[in-house]
C-alpha cells in the first residue's frame, strides 16, 4: 500500500521555490537520476482542485512558450502537478536590474506571447494573470507563459466571473466583477507588461498598439491576439520603409552635394552684372526673413527634383520654366485615408492660383527676381495657401506646421478650429526668402489636437502627416544667363 503523495517516490524536493495562497511551488529532482551525475530538475506546484481542468487541457498542449507538464495527480481534495523547469530570469528581474528591454527585444516577447495566448485562447483559457513576473525569458531568447493559478475556462452565455483575481495595476477592468472576462482580458495585461518593459517615455511603432490594447472598454480593444500581429506586421513595415527612405536621401544629398562640387570647380565664371534689373512693383508684407549673403552651395536641396544642368548660352526663344511639384513621405499603399478631411494645397504668386500637379508658371512672374550670384530672393508678395474642409459632424482642433527652408530657414505653427462642415484657408507667406539656384521648399505637417497625425488626402494623393512642396527653377543657368543678357 502506497502511504502519502505518490509523486514523493518519483520526486524529491530541494528547495521551496514559493509558498502562498494557491499552493506550494517546489523544486524537485527525479529520484530515477538519483545516481546519475546529470540531475534533472523540475517544478511541482500545488494547486486547487478547480484548476485541474485547465492543467488536463495544458498537458496535451505542446507550445515552446509554455512549461512542458510531465505528471498531474489528484489527492487529498489537492490537485498537484509536475512541470518542466525552465532556466532564465523573469521580465520582473529585466525591470528590476536592467530597467526593462529595448524596442526590439519588447516586440520578440510581444510576438512570442501573442503565439502562446493564440493556443491557449482556441482551448478557452484564460490566463488572467499576465504581469513581469509570471513571463520569463529563456537563455536562447524563448518567451515562457507561466503560473495558471487563477485562469479560467470561459464560459458561454455568462455576464462575470465567478472569482474577482487579477494582479493591481495589470488586471483587466472586467476581472473585478463589470463583466466575464474573455481573450481580451489577456490582451489588456499583455499589453501593460510590454509598456512598462519600454518605460513611459516610449514613442516608437508599438505605442499605438499597446494603447490599443489597454483600452478601458473591451470592445475597444483588439479583439484577438491575431489583430496585434497584423497591426504589428504593417506599423513595421511601414516604419521600416520611412527609415530606409530617410537613409536613402542622405546618401543621394551627399552624392549630390559631389556632383554639384565638381559641377562649380569646371564651371567658367559668369560676366559681372553692372546693374540690378527691375523689381514688379507689388504691396509688400511683413518681411519675414533678413537678405543673407550669396552661398556657393544650398544648405539643403531636394536631390530628387533637381535638375543638373549644362554650363551654356541660350537664345530667348528658349525659355526656362519655373515649376511645382509636391512629394509624399511613404508610398500611396502605405497610408491611409481620413474621411472626415479634404485638404486641397495651393500656391499663389503674384495673386494667382496654381495647383501642384508640376504646373510651369509663366516666365513674366519670374523674370524681374532679384538675383545676386547663385542667390534667388522671392518677391513679398508670394505665399502658399492651404485649405482644409472639415466634413466631419464635429468641430476639429488642428494645427499646421510650416517648415520654409531656402537659404534661410523658419517655422511657423497656425492652431485653429474648423466647425463641423466648413473650411478654413491658411496663408503661408514665403515672401523674401533667400534661395540657392532658385529652390526652396515649403515642409508641412499637420495635426490633430497639437499630436496626433491627421491622414487624408493631398490634391487627391494619399499621404500622412506630412508633405512637402517643391518650387524650383529648371534649367537655372538658362534663366541665369537670360537675365544677363
Amino acid at each position: 500500500m502506497i502511504i502519502g503523495n505518490p509523486l514523493e517516490i518519483l520526486y524529491k524536493t530541494v528547495e521551496v521555490i514559493k509558498e502562498g495562497k494557491n499552493g506550494k511551488v517546489l523544486l524537485v529532482v527525479s529520484l530515477a537520476d538519483d545516481k546519475k551525475k546529470a540531475k534533472r530538475f523540475f517544478v511541482k506546484k500545488e494547486r486547487a482542485l478547480k484548476t485541474a481542468e485547465i492543467y488536463e487541457r495544458l498537458k496535451d498542449i505542446k507550445s515552446p512558450n509554455l512549461p512542458k507538464i510531465y505528471h498531474t495527480l489528484e489527492f487529498e481534495g489537492k490537485f498537484f502537478i509536475v512541470e518542466e523547469f525552465i532556466n532564465g530570469r523573469t521580465l520582473a528581474d529585466y525591470l528590476e536590474h536592467n530597467n526593462g528591454l529595448n524596442e526590439k527585444q519588447s516586440a520578440q516577447v510581444l510576438r512570442q506571447l501573442c503565439e502562446c495566448l493564440k493556443i491557449i485562447h482556441a482551448q478557452k483559457i484564460i490566463h488572467r494573470d499576465i504581469k513581469p513576473s509570471n513571463v520569463i525569458l529563456t537563455e536562447d531568447n524563448v518567451v515562457k507563459l507561466i503560473d495558471f493559478s487563477i485562469s479560467r475556462i470561459e464560459k458561454e452565455n455568462k455576464t462575470n466571473d465567478t472569482d474577482f483575481l487579477g494582479t493591481q495595476g495589470f488586471a483587466a477592468p472586467e476581472q473585478f466583477g463589470f463583466k466575464q472576462t474573455d481573450s481580451r482580458t489577456d490582451i489588456y495585461s499583455l499589453g501593460v507588461t510590454i509598456q512598462r518593459l519600454l518605460g513611459e517615455n516610449y514613442n516608437g511603432y508599438l505605442k499605438k498598439i499597446l494603447a490599443k490594447c489597454t483600452e478601458i472598454d473591451p470592445d475597444n480593444r483588439y479583439q484577438s491576439v491575431d489583430e496585434i500581429l497584423a497591426d504589428m506586421n504593417k506599423k513595421y513595415f511601414s516604419y521600416k520603409i520611412k527609415k530606409a527612405a530617410i537613409k536613402l536621401t542622405e546618401i543621394c544629398a551627399t552624392i549630390f552635394f559631389i556632383v554639384t562640387g565638381v559641377q562649380k570647380f569646371l564651371e567658367v565664371p559668369a560676366p559681372k552684372i553692372e546693374s540690378k534689373p527691375a523689381v514688379v512693383e507689388v504691396n509688400p508684407v511683413d518681411k519675414k526673413f533678413e537678405k543673407v549673403k550669396p552661398r556657393e552651395n544650398p544648405v539643403k536641396v531636394e536631390w530628387a527634383e533637381i535638375k543638373i544642368p549644362e554650363p551654356e548660352n541660350y537664345t530667348s526663344s528658349e525659355q526656362p520654366t519655373l515649376k511645382i511639384s509636391e512629394i509624399n513621405t511613404l508610398p500611396n499603399d502605405e497610408t491611409v485615408t481620413d474621411p472626415r478631411l479634404n485638404q486641397i494645397c495651393t500656391l499663389t504668386l503674384n495673386g494667382k492660383t496654381y495647383s501642384l500637379d508640376d504646373s510651369e508658371i509663366p516666365s513674366e512672374i519670374w523674370q524681374a527676381w532679384e538675383i545676386e550670384g547663385d542667390t534667388v530672393y522671392l518677391p513679398q508678395n508670394f505665399s502658399v495657401s492651404f485649405n482644409l474642409e472639415n466634413k466631419n459632424s464635429a468641430p476639429l482642433n488642428v494645427s499646421i506646421k510650416a517648415n520654409l527652408k531656402g537659404l534661410q530657414t523658419s517655422e511657423k505653427v497656425f492652431p485653429a478650429t474648423i466647425a463641423a462642415g466648413t473650411s478654413k484657408t491658411f496663408e503661408i507667406p514665403i515672401g523674401g526668402l533667400a534661395c540657392d539656384h532658385g529652390n526652396f521648399e515649403v515642409e508641412i505637417w499637420l495635426t490633430e489636437n497639437d499630436d496626433e497625425p491627421l491622414y487624408g488626402f493631398w490634391n487627391n494623393e494619399n499621404f500622412n502627416n506630412h508633405g512637402t512642396i517643391i518650387i524650383y527653377l529648371s534649367d537655372y543657368n538658362k534663366w541665369r544667363t537670360q537675365k544677363k543678357i
